[in-house]
């Protein structure tokens, strides 16, 4: 009998850990996290340019100062880096440094902002995925970092510590870098791409008119002047919101039963977000950590409107996590993001729901299948 009881034992233990597993999940209760800041000038989905040109970055504690820098008139950051542009069109850079996307000719990280050695009279900043791009005044783009996928623009596959010239674009005004291509808007509403063209990008060079550009991961939008949106690439998830999973090599529509006029639009990894003219915020694409502020985690395929904004102003998103600026200031975040979920709650170290977690709770389902898996086990040790 001790024997059996011993044999027993680490299986009530063993179902009591599969419970999760046997069972089925809970969707947890919806929570939009909000932050209120003042005298918002930009905002990243790490990072915010305050009017005073300071830069803040969100940490457990809350807010937190950047020191180092002044008179910043743009900021640009992903996960792990991030590139600050002051007024007298210096480019500063901090974070990781392991493909030398911070331009200072070194791979050592920096965790205080160091100047992007020989860039000068730049008027636009974008950071990819371990790469850096620039615009400069006189429309070269400039590009430094990771470039096995060719991102950089410079004819080669070599990683580059110091800045290079993007072959091609001329007349560049805005820049936007994904994970591994780029998106340039010239002054007449054209736009050019470089990096891993395989994605399908090349095909928003037969685009005009354009105002705004986005790049995630594969996948570019592109809004026009008449408020259409319009998107070409990578489709997995749904993140060209043509109700389709199809790659599209040229852009299409995306689908407006519901979207209408857009004013703002930005890309995750594998999603998008927009703000229509009337300040509501829609969202499509991947959703497994409810970066569409949908609480289902069921990735969507047309624009969905995010219930309970009606007065956005700005949009940032990251790779899982979505942040929304209102006129009143507040600033509301869904998806997955710690340093976002810790400014918002400082000094809170538990776990804090986000919109589109999931918990799982012992349902009747769970404890039956936890005795069939005991029962199962007493059967066959008996048996011995």
């Amino acid at each position: 009998m001790k024997q059996l009881t011993r044999r027993i034992l680490p299986a009530c233990l063993i179902g009591l850990l599969l419970l999760p597993v046997f069972g089925m999940p809970v969707q947890a209760e919806s929570n939009v996290l909000t932050l209120q800041i003042s005298d918002v000038r930009q905002f990243t989905a790490y990072h915010v340019l305050k009017n005073d040109g300071t830069v803040w970055e969100f940490t457990k504690k809350g807010l937190a100062q950047v020191q180092g820098l002044k008179n910043v008139i743009a900021v640009a950051s992903k996960a792990g880096n991030a590139l600050a542009l002051q007024s007298d069109g210096t480019v500063w850079a901090w974070g990781s440094n392991s493909f030398g996307q911070l331009g200072d000719a070194t791979l050592e990280r920096r965790d205080t902002p160091g100047k992007v050695l020989e860039l000068s009279d730049v008027i636009a900043i974008s950071v990819g995925d371990g790469y850096s791009v620039a615009s400069k005044n006189d429309g070269t783009v400039w590009a430094w970092g990771h470039n096995w996928r060719g991102q950089l623009g410079d004819g080669t596959i070599d990683n580059q510590r110091l800045p290079v010239r993007v072959i091609g674009p001329s007349d560049i005004v805005t820049i936007d870098a994904g994970t591994y291509h780029s998106l340039g808007l010239d002054s007449d509403g054209g736009v050019w791409t470089w990096g891993n063209l395989a994605s399908g990008t090349p095909g928003v060079q037969s685009m005009s008119d354009v105002v705004a550009i986005a790049a995630g991961s594969g996948y570019s939008l592109m809004l026009k002047n008449d408020g259409v949106l319009w998107a070409c690439g990578s489709n997995t998830s749904g993140q060209l919101g043509d109700n389709t999973n199809a790659s599209r090599p040229k852009p299409v529509q995306v689908f407006d039963y519901h979207l209408g006029k857009v004013k703002a639009i930005a890309s995750g990894g594998h999603y998008s977000v927009a703000i229509k003219t009337d300040g509501t915020v829609w969202t499509w694409g991947y959703n497994d950590y409810g970066e569409l502020g949908d609480p289902t985690r069921t990735d969507v395929r047309v624009p969905h409107q995010v219930e309970g904004i009606s007065n956005a102003v700005a949009i940032a998103s990251g790779s899982f996590h979505t942040l929304v600026l209102l006129e009143d200031g507040t600033m509301q975040g869904f998806g997955r993001d710690g340093d976002w979920q810790k400014a918002a709650n400082p000094g809170n170290n538990a776990s804090v729901r986000y919109i589109g977690n999931t918990t799982y709770k012992a349902t009747l389902w769970n404890w039956f299948m936890y005795f069939f898996f005991l029962g199962f086990i007493w059967m066959n040790l008996s048996v011995r």
